[in-house]
């Protein structure tokens, strides 16, 4: 854990060194990245619709789900 923390911390001395953040340091090309909503945990899959609805109209393009165990085991029967 240690060593992870020291090499965040190394990349980020040489970001503020060069003027670049850290993602272009080891890589990264994107400067934007597509938003999506999260779900609360519902205890029925039927629950989800409203907030899926409300998402789409908000121009929201993708949706993640947090299935708990109740619906999991409702859609495996």
């Amino acid at each position: 854990m240690h060593d992870a923390i020291i090499d965040v911390c190394l990349w980020d001395i040489l970001g503020k060194a060069v003027n670049r953040p850290i993602y272009k340091l080891l890589g990264g090309t994107k400067t934007r990245v597509m938003a999506y909503a999260s779900s609360q945990h519902w205890p029925t899959v039927e629950e989800y619709a409203p907030d899926v609805l409300r998402a789409k109209a908000a121009g929201i393009r993708a949706y993640k789900i947090h299935p708990t165990e109740g619906n999991r085991d409702a859609r495996t029967t």
